[in-house]
């Protein structure tokens, strides 16, 4: 007797076109919209610290700072998606990305033009710090969202798709922040960010389901000293250590 071949996983009815388009209002809107507010405040950012007293050298340096949280920030970004979930963390940092942007417009927009001081110097330092973190936490927690949220076979197409947007948010955003910076002053473009992460915050909001669970290998997760939590951050728990339950020798 012949045993019957087992069936294939159902495959997703959608077209790759609604897939998607599903995810626009949950990933790729957000994502462009936060891109338009970062890139046009990372070319201000010298300038703004040249007015508050900076050295050139100093002020330079001050865009080191999202450099070094993409460095260093995935690690505890991840954490805190993994114990809070994806969403409840994505809320989160846009809303201290909206509160830190006004902050930074209500502080700092009186001491351009060469009335800044140490406390004024001291408060863009820290204002950058949040932003840079609260940006990490979104780019991590919407790449996690789409490693399950797409099917296998369109999640190459939907990564590139997410990298398109943020280039696109990387060339629009400088042109925005002219534009604003023409009508008004430098500080502007605290409100143009600000104005974009409570777009794209509501958004997230409004359209991104609570995480989901991934499947683990059974019996790996004790092992390996993860133990099976279940909500919404587990997804990023699970990922991130599924390189070493596929190179674990078996037992």
């Amino acid at each position: 007797m012949t045993t019957p071949a087992p069936r294939s996983p159902s495959r997703d009815p959608r077209t790759p076109a609604q897939v998607l388009r599903s995810l626009t209002p949950s990933v790729y809107a957000p994502s462009l919209l936060e891109f338009i507010g970062l890139a046009a405040l990372m070319p201000v950012i010298p300038l703004l610290a040249r007015d508050l007293g900076f050295s050139i050298p100093q002020a330079a340096a001050l865009s080191m700072i999202f450099g070094l949280a993409s460095f260093l920030g995935p690690i505890p970004a991840g954490r805190l998606i993994s114990r809070i979930g994806a969403r409840s963390a994505l809320v989160i940092t846009g809303v201290l990305l909206v509160v830190s942007n006004l902050a930074a417009y209500v502080m700092i927009s009186p001491a351009l033009g060469g009335g800044g001081d140490l406390t004024h110097r001291l408060m863009l330092i820290g204002l950058l710090l949040v932003m840079a973190a609260s940006t990490q936490v979104w780019q991590l927690g919407r790449q996690s969202y789409l490693g399950t949220a797409l099917p296998p076979t369109m999640r190459a197409r939907g990564m590139t798709l997410f990298g398109g947007v943020i280039r696109l948010g990387e060339v629009i955003g400088p042109l925005l922040g002219a534009v604003v910076i023409a009508l008004g002053s430098m500080a502007w473009v605290f409100l143009l960010f600000a104005v974009s992460a409570a777009a794209g915050t509501v958004m997230i909001a409004l359209f991104l389901p609570p995480g989901r669970r991934a499947r683990c290998p059974p019996g790996r997760a004790a092992s390996d000293g993860l133990a099976p939590r279940r909500g919404p951050g587990w997804t990023v728990r699970c990922c991130a250590a599924w390189p070493r339950w596929g190179s674990a020798s078996p037992r």
